[in-house]
């Protein structure tokens, strides 16, 4: 079995003389990382879809409030957020879409001046 290891200065991986970190290289540290990562990470480590966005329609970064329903294909989550990007927020999993619905439906809480956004 060869080293793979970077061979300076030129930085080529000395088992198999593609560039530093070769592919090899690059999917075992993925591997490890993946093992440290608590499975809340995991889950934002793949892609996701936002389904549905809403927002209450408030400018201000103090009274600004969002909620999505978002998905990777087989799981589901709302998120509630206050004060925009750089606030706070709260996510839940949801065992299905029309769980999800329901709990977006909810953290609206029935308000008119909610509007949803298109994708």
């Amino acid at each position: 079995m060869t080293t793979h290891g970077p061979v300076l200065p030129i930085w080529s991986c000395g088992g198999c003389d593609a560039p530093w970190p070769c592919r090899t290289r690059q999917r075992a540290g993925q591997q490890r990382l993946a093992a440290m990562l608590p499975p809340r990470a995991c889950w934002y480590g793949r892609q996701v879809i936002v389904e549905e966005h809403w927002w209450n329609g408030d400018r201000t970064a103090r009274g600004r409030r969002d909620v999505y329903i978002r998905t990777d294909g087989r799981r589901w989550e709302v998120q509630a957020q206050i004060g925009g990007a750089q606030g706070r927020s709260e996510v839940l999993e949801c065992t299905s879409r029309s769980s999800a619905s329901i709990l977006a439906g909810a953290w609206r809480g029935g308000n008119p001046s909610w509007r949803k956004l298109p994708d």
